[in-house]
């Protein structure tokens, strides 16, 4: 992961390691991320809009609503 930031910005993994914070690491993941969805695309594994499934984002989304209302109450 070191080695995948300091390649991406230009840099040695010594600077990195120095200057970087939890936000390379979250650029880093969501960037392998769409990398790794377009791959899948072109490769015909998955089609638009295919990347999750929205019955399980409504039930988490749920949850956390529930979750939210249970501890502002």
């Amino acid at each position: 992961m070191l080695d995948s930031i300091a390649s991406r910005y230009g840099k040695l993994p010594s600077q990195v390691l120095r200057e970087g914070d939890t936000f390379d690491l979250t650029v880093l993941d969501t960037a392998l991320t769409y990398q790794k969805y377009q791959r899948d695309k072109e490769d015909g594994k998955i089609a638009d809009g295919d990347m999750y499934d929205m019955s399980s984002l409504k039930e988490l989304a749920e949850k956390a609503k529930n979750r939210h209302n249970e501890n502002n109450s």
